[in-house]
């Protein structure tokens, strides 16, 4: 064969097996912890997500045998602090497992979604985070470097993408350079983890840092060290809290530092924004599997603060997906409005202090839990 008489035709061969098992090397926690930002929780909140669904599947048999109702919240940062105490309170004898991650979207949710169909554990009742921010293109980018399956990407492959056909009635999913970046994220840790060698310093220097959970407060930390502790803190929270993070604090951003927060989000969110077909697409085949199963669901529509409310009126993005095009979806998935309702509790909330211009303040959501629950309860 010609490159067994031409040896050198082999140096690119073995110069790409070389770069490929060096590359491997940055997948080491080590490696991680030094050549990447601390600050970036988003790849150790994704994995833990499936350490919950573990946790989730072995105990759904168990839960049920035992007479208790079982549900899932499907969000992003904005639900994470929907809790399974908090609502125990108004669905008695029931457990509430929440998948939220940051700026988690459709697809995300979808992909548990259909394991949990998969898995026979699909739960009794369902909470889905349902607003425009979810849709935008940009929703996608932290589920394609943190979470799905190669299986699961490659079987919802639209390759019909470029013909002209109603988002709201594609099945597939994933365009093509959305599947070639998650499987090039699989392939090489730089591309999913990009190191840089000037955050080891950084990493690595002690410095009075906020220590999260119970009898948090702030302390010396290096940032290595803090990062562990969220870990194992995190961890915590899937087997005590099944995956919320409740936070009954009261915390109110002021007017003039809200009003740069909305810019800031706006910015992220609003200004170019594009509806994505995948997003669309996965949404609803969410609802189309939520009905089929006959599984109780409510979509909550997210409370902003007024300031975000004024930068979207500002910018009005032509192809927002409204609270209008939501509810016309359900109500061609579900004419009799039996299964599932739209809610957007903003204007019977009375609570309305706000982290920052998108998050309510963790005091408000036992509120925002029983307007959303007595919807449940409704359909039984």
């Amino acid at each position: 064969m010609e490159w067994i008489k031409n040896k050198f035709l082999l140096v690119p061969l073995l110069l790409f097996a070389a770069v490929f098992a060096l590359d491997k090397l940055f997948l080491l926690q080590v490696a991680r912890d030094n050549l990447t930002s601390w600050k970036k929780i988003e790849p150790p909140f994704y994995a833990s997500r499936y350490d919950l669904y573990d946790l989730y599947r072995a105990s759904v048999p168990k839960h049920r045998a035992e007479g208790l109702k079982v549900g899932v919240i499907l969000g992003s940062s904005r639900s994470a602090e929907f809790n399974s105490d908090g609502i125990e309170a108004t669905i008695h004898r029931s457990r509430t497992y929440n998948f939220s991650a940051p700026f988690a979207c459709p697809s995300y949710w979808y992909y548990w979604l259909s394991r949990m169909e998969k898995d026979q554990v699909l739960p009794d009742y369902v909470i889905l985070e349902s607003d425009g921010v979810i849709f935008n293109e940009r929703a996608i980018e932290y589920s394609l470097g943190y979470s799905y399956d190669s299986k699961f990407v490659y079987k919802h492959i639209d390759w019909n993408r470029k013909r002209k056909i109603d988002p709201w009635k594609r099945e597939a999913g994933f365009s093509f350079d959305e599947a070639e970046t998650f499987f090039l994220k699989q392939l090489f840790a730089m591309y999913r983890f990009p190191p840089d060698p000037r955050l080891i310093r950084e990493n690595n220097e002690t410095m009075m840092l906020f220590t999260p959970g119970p009898g948090g407060g702030p302390r010396m930390w290096t940032p290595i060290a803090l990062r562990n502790h969220i870990l194992s803190w995190m961890g915590r929270v899937n087997e005590e809290k099944l995956g919320g993070i409740p936070n009954l604090l009261s915390i109110q951003l002021p007017p003039d530092k809200m009003r740069e927060d909305a810019e800031n989000m706006a910015g992220i969110h609003l200004s170019g924004y594009s509806a994505s077909p995948t997003q669309i697409s996965f949404y609803r085949q969410s609802l189309a599997t939520l009905y089929a199963n006959k599984v109780p669901t409510v979509l909550y529509y997210p409370v902003v603060s007024d300031a975000f409310k004024a930068k979207q009126a500002t910018i009005h993005p032509k192809d927002w997906v409204s609270e209008e095009t939501i509810e016309a979806q359900v109500k061609d998935i579900d004419p009799s409005g039996l299964f599932i309702r739209l809610v957007n509790p903003d204007s019977q909330l009375k609570c309305r202090t706000f982290v920052d211009s998108l998050h309510l303040s963790g005091s408000c959501f036992p509120e925002v839990e029983k307007l959303l629950l007595e919807q449940l309860q409704i359909r039984g």
